[in-house]
């Protein structure tokens, strides 16, 4: 079997593009998957591999033959290393086809606006998906949730999820409540009722949720923490809100109990 060594080797050139390129991603309806994990994720989800690219030397290795079934292409240590950002290039890259951003509305959902760093938005969508949260709406200003690093954060939550690009206009078609996270004039969130459908709105890193959405909110909530805190990492401040909402669902067949 060939292997690939070369940089100017055309399927090299075409998958530094996708790796490295949103627009590129998109023009063809194609992702990048690092590992067996997020391949065993994406196939359990019903997604599709067009073709796998293995490390020349684990071409032998019983586990990577299990998935690829032969139908895989070599490439060396030092091509894969220039492809990835770990510190050891992985035994297998896989091509996939770019999930369907179709929408189904639920009772709870998510807009996340501007988020920007590909560790973030990975570990939010990890979050809501364990939390059961899949409806996901966001800005046209996030970073994208296709690529490799937020792939890897998201640790195969982004195939048990419904994730699309849209206006908050959009977002706010089914009824439900806007609660956003602030610091003003906010409640705490353990003594909000969270159990009503609920579209949570996640701002920016630096700048928080925008002035405007948190005067439109119906909720404006606050996470009491330490004094001398100001403020949580907004993956870290999503998950307390989904999970708080989720053990408050959890007592609504538990008769006469008070959240």
């Amino acid at each position: 079997m060939d292997v690939i060594r070369s940089s100017q080797n055309p399927v090299f050139k075409s998958l530094r593009r996708l790796v490295e390129q949103r627009r590129e991603r998109r023009a063809q309806r194609l992702i990048v998957l690092e590992g067996v994990h997020l391949v065993q994720s994406l196939l359990q989800a019903g997604g599709e591999i067009t073709e796998y690219i293995v490390r020349e030397d684990m071409c032998e290795h019983a586990e990577i033959l299990h998935w690829t079934q032969g139908r895989h292409r070599l490439m060396t240590e030092q091509r894969l290393a220039e492809l990835s950002e770990l510190d050891s290039p992985p035994p297998l890259l896989a091509l996939a086809r770019l999930p369907a951003a179709t929408v189904q509305a639920s009772k709870h959902a998510i807009w996340l606006d501007r988020i920007q760093d590909p560790g973030n938005l990975g570990t939010l969508l990890r979050s809501a998906a364990a939390a059961g949260v899949h409806e996901i709406h966001l800005s046209p200003g996030c970073t994208d949730p296709w690529s490799l690093r937020c792939l890897r954060a998201g640790m195969g939550a982004h195939f048990q999820l419904q994730v699309q690009e849209s206006a908050l206009e959009q977002a706010r078609l089914s009824p439900r409540q806007l609660a956003v996270t602030c610091l003003e004039q906010a409640q705490s969130l353990y003594q909000a009722d969270l159990r009503q459908p609920t579209l949570w709105v996640f701002g920016n890193e630096g700048e928080g949720v925008r002035a405007g959405l948190i005067e439109a909110a119906d909720l404006r909530l606050r996470i009491d923490m330490q004094e001398g805190m100001e403020s949580l990492n907004v993956a870290c401040a999503a998950t307390v809100c989904l999970f708080e909402q989720r053990r408050q669902e959890s007592l609504l067949s538990s008769p006469g109990t008070k959240v």
